[in-house]
């Protein structure tokens, strides 16, 4: 890309995974015969990528010298093993919960920091970005604190204190998400807490109670507003109004245009393209 950032990451990543692999015993131990199975889907995808690394220098022009064609391709191979088995192999889902916790609330407390300081840095554009250099980034760390902090809210039980800070911090992330105008975004991290509502333990008759006559009033705002919601929805897709923040943009046409181009290069090299 033209720019130091990449080389950091490189470096970063290696030496992240260096350390991951010094607990290759621990990683590997108490496995089941299912992780195995997902451990043999994870070489072949690797494979996989390999074989089209290979084809492509040569049968393809690359844009780029050789090795550092075949360096990426090995780079790549170390993310999908590292990232996919040596990682998740380091502790379970809770503790991986709590890492994720810490990460996204300094994130984003931080974020929203710039934006109070220093509005004039916290958008690219009218999108916010907040402490971090792309709109996809903020997107990501946002969704990753409302699965986080949804787990948060389930299991805080009665530690009313836990509780509201994970209930803040999931107001912080919905907020972010809807100020980077992110529209699919903003749809799946709506049927998400949908389904964790609904698939949250119920502790009680009373919550059972809730539940229900929340799964009514949807269904009752679907056959009411629901084609008026449609036709907003249909309107903030196809470019005819803004959203949020944001300017508005036909995204329909926009994925239309990157299939018709994936299908030029299919048709052009039906083998490799």
């Amino acid at each position: 890309q033209g720019a130091p950032h990449p080389v950091m990451n490189t470096v970063f990543t290696i030496a992240l995974l260096s350390c991951a692999a010094l607990t290759i015993p621990l990683a590997l131990r108490d496995r089941s015969a299912s992780d195995r199975t997902y451990f043999t889907w994870l070489l072949l995808l690797a494979l996989l990528v390999g074989i089209q690394s290979t084809l492509q220098a040569a049968f393809l022009n690359l844009n780029v010298s050789l090795d550092f064609h075949f360096f990426g391709t090995v780079l790549t191979g170390l993310l999908l093993l590292g990232y996919g088995w040596f990682v998740p192999g380091m502790g379970g889902p809770a503790e991986l919960f709590r890492v994720l916790t810490v990460v996204t609330r300094t994130l984003m407390v931080v974020s929203f920091l710039v934006l109070i300081l220093r509005p004039d840095l916290a958008f690219k554009g009218t999108r916010f970005i907040g402490t971090f250099k792309h709109i996809p980034y903020m997107v990501t760390c946002a969704q990753i604190a409302l699965m986080v902090e949804t787990g948060n809210l389930v299991t805080a039980g009665e530690d009313l204190g836990r509780k509201f800070r994970a209930f803040a911090f999931l107001i912080l992330a919905t907020t972010a998400i809807l100020l980077t105008g992110t529209r699919s975004a903003t749809l799946v991290s709506i049927a998400f807490l949908a389904l964790a509502y609904w698939k949250a333990p119920a502790k009680s008759e009373r919550s059972v109670w809730i539940r229900q006559a929340a799964g009514y009033l949807a269904i009752i705002f679907v056959l009411t507003l629901g084609p008026f919601v449609y036709q907003e929805l249909e309107s903030f897709l196809r470019g005819q109004s803004a959203f949020a923040l944001r300017t508005a943009q036909d995204g329909i046409s926009s994925r239309l245009e990157e299939i018709e181009r994936g299908w030029a290069s299919f048709t052009k090299e039906p083998w490799l393209g």
